[in-house]
């Protein structure tokens, strides 16, 4: 891929993940990876969790034009672990 996209998600239920519609627009969902528990994004260490997306869900009401509803649920392939931190 020659350009990579960073977006801030929030991540709950451990395989689940809300992040604008905007942004789930933009690539295909092969191409899409989840980076948890990263804090530099030139430094991926042994505590980054990767995980691939399983699902793409588009707020049904999303307008592009004014990014009324720019929501999107991102199901994950697999759970991700989580801590007290």
């Amino acid at each position: 891929m020659n350009s990579t996209l960073f977006k801030y998600l929030s991540c709950f239920l451990q395989k689940s993940v809300v992040t604008t519609a905007n942004c789930c627009q933009m690539l295909p969902i092969q191409e899409v990876q989840v980076f948890a528990g990263l804090y530099e994004l030139q430094n991926i260490d042994e505590a980054t969790q990767v995980v691939a997306i399983s699902n793409v869900q588009v707020h049904g009401d999303y307008d592009s034009q004014t990014l009324t509803n720019d929501i999107c649920l991102l199901t994950l392939d697999s759970q991700v672990q989580v801590n007290d931190l």
